[in-house]
């Protein structure tokens, strides 16, 4: 027995594809679509359903969905929908701005501001103290004064306590320091499974600077290291009073993103202060070939608990090195990074419990869960915010 053929809308059907970023090669190979018996081929047939020459059955529209990350009754809307976000985006390749997301992180942005909107709607039942601090600095700030700010928040000793030994360390302490101020700070970089990873060259942290509930999300496949930079970049973006998505790519053009600019030396001072650095700075680290340079800079980047990159780029800052030895190092640390992701995102680890309780972050997980308990929000909607199932509460907080 046939599907029945459904009546979508066509300029719908086009829109999804292109907001995914996907041309009709891509979306025919993702989809499946196969040949049909009329003898057109797959692109064919995909083209005839967005100019509305013939329609697709239930299943292909699923499949269209799936690949596109949407509800099926998107589909049939009179119109396209009016995507509308507060978040700006800071995101670049190289030298140029992000011009499409993957359809992934545009459902995990949309899934972010929906956590937002569940944390202000259990404030407004059950309030809690403002955050005063929220759009305390501007992008007029002086750089030290700005890092005194956060000093006198999250106190910071330089080099790193003895008993921070690890980048995570690191990450978990200033994460506490933080979340004690009343931000919400958890871990999410997927929309519930392996398949639906997101790669920190797409987007590293998120920060949604409001008074009410302040939150910071921070993609989780990304490095240790890497972790302790976004924390306080999008620390410093809550500081300006600024929602924003970075990815933190060094390749940062001057005339597009100023306020990224301000955010990565507020905090490369703030975790890297110039006078420490130049206290174990080998006089001779300009005239190093490039894996005795790479030697050391991972040294340094050990004390202070931040990536090599950072290292470096602070060093190009204070003259030690050139442009050249900065970029190739760069270029080095770009290729030697995207095969780690690969190799690190497939690995196992703890039970998806313990996990899950370490990303989302007692704060927050606790603060929805409790309002769940108590009827300000149905489990339902404490479900969706979590990203996990309300049977599993109990064991991801035990």
């Amino acid at each position: 027995m046939s599907e029945d053929i459904l009546p979508v809308t066509t300029e719908v059907l086009v829109w999804a594809r292109e907001r995914a970023g996907y041309s009709i090669d891509e979306a025919v190979a993702k989809a499946k679509i196969r040949a049909g018996r009329d003898g057109k081929s797959p692109e064919e047939r995909l083209l005839s359903w967005e100019s509305g020459e013939s329609a697709p059955t239930a299943t292909q529209l699923k499949d269209l969905a799936r690949i596109y990350f949407l509800p099926v009754i998107t589909f049939f809307l009179p119109s396209p929908p009016i995507e509308v976000s507060g978040l700006k985006d800071f995101r670049t390749i190289g030298n140029h701005r992000f011009t499409v997301s993957s359809p992934k992180f545009l459902a995990l942005k949309l899934r972010i501001e929906s956590l937002h909107d569940t944390l202000k709607e259990i404030s407004e039942a059950d309030p809690e103290p403002l955050v005063p601090f929220v759009g305390s600095l501007t992008m007029e700030t002086p750089i030290e004064k700005a890092v005194e700010t956060i000093n006198s928040l999250i106190p910071w000793s330089v080099p790193v306590p003895a008993n921070l030994r690890t980048p995570r360390d690191a990450f978990n302490e200033l994460r506490e320091k933080i979340q004690v101020l009343g931000v919400y700070v958890t871990l999410r970089g997927d929309l519930g499974s392996y398949h639906t990873q997101i790669q920190p060259s797409e987007f590293r942290g998120i920060a949604i600077a409001d008074k009410i509930a302040p939150l910071i999300v921070i993609n989780p496949y990304d490095s240790d290291a890497a972790h302790v930079f976004t924390l306080i970049h999008e620390f410093v973006h809550i500081l300006l009073g600024n929602s924003a998505i970075s990815n933190l790519d060094d390749q940062i053009s001057q005339k597009y993103v100023k306020e990224e600019l301000f955010c990565n030396s507020v905090t490369a001072e703030f975790l890297v202060p110039e006078k420490y650095l130049l206290q174990i700075i080998p006089e001779d680290i300009g005239s190093m070939d490039l894996q005795e340079f790479a030697n050391e800079v991972a040294v340094i980047a050990k004390d202070f608990h931040v990536s090599r990159l950072v290292i470096a780029r602070k060093l190009k800052d204070l003259k030690y090195i050139n442009d050249s030895t900065y970029w190739t190092f760069y270029d080095s640390l770009a290729q030697a990074g995207k095969k780690s992701w690969e190799r690190g995102s497939r690995k196992g680890g703890p039970s998806a419990n313990v996990v899950a309780k370490y990303r989302l972050g007692e704060k927050l997980a606790s603060r929805i869960i409790e309002a769940a308990d108590s009827g300000i929000i149905s489990y339902s909607s404490a479900s969706y915010a979590l990203n996990i199932k309300a049977g599993r509460f109990d064991k991801v907080m035990a």
